[in-house]
């Protein structure tokens, strides 16, 4: 196996990694009890995760990305979903995630799995999604919690 082969292993492993290291901190946050950040992280995720398919679907039907000659990169936008909740939680590793998302980006390019383009437009439509999302959300809960 070569250095490209096993490159193109560690890339199709980085969505799982964070999906199973956001998935440790939903069971940590239920064993604990936390009920609240339970109910947090595991909606975050579905959303999030959700407007990473939604986007998917929508372009699918329309060829938004592919109407500007791009293509909307799934492995970007779910990395994006990931990283955000993941910084939300655990401030104190948010360089590490940052960078990480960072040098994923750029292991993508090298194995052309999408253009820069592809990566910057789907990076900003996912977070202008979340973002907008989770301070809507975060709204409505001041409101209903006072």
């Amino acid at each position: 196996m070569n250095t490209f082969d096993k490159l193109g292993i560690i890339a199709d492993a980085y969505n799982p990694a964070l999906l199973i290291v956001l998935f440790f901190h939903i069971i940590n946050a239920a064993y604990q009890k936390n009920w609240l950040k339970t109910e947090l992280l595991l909606s975050s995720s579905i959303l999030g995760i959700g407007f990473v398919y939604l986007v998917m679907f929508i372009d699918k039907k329309l060829s938004v990305w592919y109407g500007l000659g791009l293509d909307y990169s799934t492995h970007t936008a779910l990395s994006v979903c990931l990283v955000f909740i993941l910084i939300r939680i655990t401030k104190q590793y948010s360089k590490t995630l940052i960078i990480s998302l960072m040098t994923y980006f750029l292991l993508m390019l090298y194995q052309q799995y999408h253009s820069l383009m592809d990566i910057l437009t789907t990076f900003v439509v996912i977070l202008l999604m979340l973002s907008t999302a989770m301070h809507l959300r975060k709204r409505s809960l001041h409101k209903l919690w006072g």
